[in-house]
């Protein structure tokens, strides 16, 4: 059995790490240079800093248990992450029970039942009765008008734009749900996890462990066309050559596989189209002074235009990188809206007045770098009742799979259930 791989992000990665392992001749194409996808990195002087910003939650045990598996354990730290809210012009802490008690834009009781209905939410195990219910009305019948208003509205906006209203509830239980299971003894504080080094030590790992069992990792090379007839069930097209293969797991976005596959039925064709996508834009500051002590900073007011605050060496020690800060400035957005489309200054600038609202003490001066990071199909849209469009690994063209992010639901779309997609497919194809 030959199999190839399209797509070199963690699940792609894995399923060719694992294949492997088990004797199976795999080839892996990536379109670009490096390997990675979302949880890819770069050289910050002698290190490595994602592209994105990345943590791993104590539930996590997918990625953990591969992290042990390639000889990282040691490497993973937990740490303390402090959470905050920006709101009418101020900042407040957002991550403790005695953080919400101080949050004086809600009323005593509306921070009551907004504490109440999340610690139900983390308890939950069925998320199923949840999908047919809109999470603006779930919000509103257990924790208040303007809960959703000041809290849960401006993060539904910033994660999926004009659709944030389509969502069910069951969206809020993956969010939710994970992060229970991060909270330190007692459940007054949240511990997440990083590994030592960067991400970039799973990817390492995981790309040795593929060319160290027989693997081919074959780098900027796109796969133009698959095809399903001819001497081999399967020839991929690439501008390097074509490779004939007996199964195939795509990996890539949705788009990209609709556009190498023009064969695959219609209808199938058609509920696969109806999965909208946000993009990911990230302008990464490396600075001289903090912005803040907050790690993960969300935004509630209309005229901030990003979504949040990532100040990563409030999470990770500064140390790591000389000294200095690193910070994300978030946002999801239409891959069409002009912010994509602005170069790294001109994005810089647009942001400049919101950061010094939210940071009066900030200066330009203290930009030592910065870096813009852009992924087009970052996060698939998880609209109403998304279970019915979610789409099965099985394709209608036998031997070919398909793994993605489309497929990670209702549970957070994060490296952990990247590694658990990856499982499923290894699963089938090894029975």
């Amino acid at each position: 059995m030959r199999v190839g791989i399209v797509g070199g992000g963690i699940t792609g990665l894995f399923i060719a790490h694992s294949l492997s392992q088990n004797r199976v001749p795999v080839t892996l194409f990536e379109k670009y240079n490096t390997l990675g996808g979302l949880i890819g990195c770069f050289k910050l002087g002698e290190v490595y800093l994602e592209r994105y910003y990345h943590h791993l939650f104590k539930s996590d045990t997918p990625i953990l248990q591969l992290l042990e598996q390639l000889g990282l354990q040691e490497k993973l730290i937990w740490r303390e992450a402090k959470m905050g809210f920006f709101h009418q012009g101020k900042l407040y802490g957002f991550g403790t029970p005695l953080d919400l008690l101080r949050f004086t834009p809600l009323s005593l009781w509306e921070r009551f039942r907004f504490g109440l209905s999340t610690l139900y939410l983390q308890r939950q195990k069925n998320w199923q009765n949840l999908e047919d219910i809109k999470v603006r009305d779930w919000i509103t019948k257990y924790q208040g008008r303007r809960v959703y208003e000041i809290i849960w509205k401006p993060l539904l906006q910033a994660k999926f734009g004009e659709d944030y209203e389509n969502i069910s509830a069951s969206w809020l239980w993956g969010r939710v749900n994970a992060r229970g299971n991060s909270r330190s003894k007692g459940g007054h504080k949240e511990e997440l996890g990083y590994i030592k080094g960067g991400f970039q030590q799973i990817v390492t790992a995981l790309e040795a462990s593929i060319l160290r069992n027989g693997g081919r990792i074959l780098k900027s090379t796109p796969v133009e066309n698959i095809r399903c007839q001819g001497p081999a069930p399967f020839t991929l097209k690439t501008f390097k050559g074509s490779f004939a293969f007996d199964k195939v797991v795509f990996c890539a976005p949705i788009p990209d596989f609709l556009k190498a596959l023009p064969q695959l039925p219609e209808d199938y064709v058609s509920r696969l189209k109806r999965i909208k996508y946000r993009a990911a834009l990230c302008l990464i500051l490396k600075l001289k002074e903090p912005l803040s002590d907050i790690y993960w900073l969300n935004i509630s007011d209309p005229d901030i235009p990003f979504g949040g605050v990532i100040e990563h060496t409030n999470f990770v020690p500064p140390s790591e990188y000389r000294g200095f800060r690193i910070a994300y400035i978030f946002n999801y957005l239409d891959p069409q809206h002009p912010f994509y489309h602005m170069t790294k200054p001109q994005l810089f600038q647009t942001y400049l007045p919101a950061l010094k609202k939210i940071f009066p003490h900030f200066k330009e001066a203290s930009v030592e770098q910065s870096f813009l990071t852009k992924a087009y199909y970052a996060t698939p849209v998880y609209t109403f009742q998304y279970s019915a469009l979610k789409p099965p690994f099985e394709t209608p063209i036998k031997d070919l799979y398909l793994a993605n992010t489309s497929q990670i639901y209702p549970e957070d779309r994060n490296t952990s259930n990247g590694v658990a997609i990856g499982r499923e497919v290894v699963r089938r194809l090894l029975a």
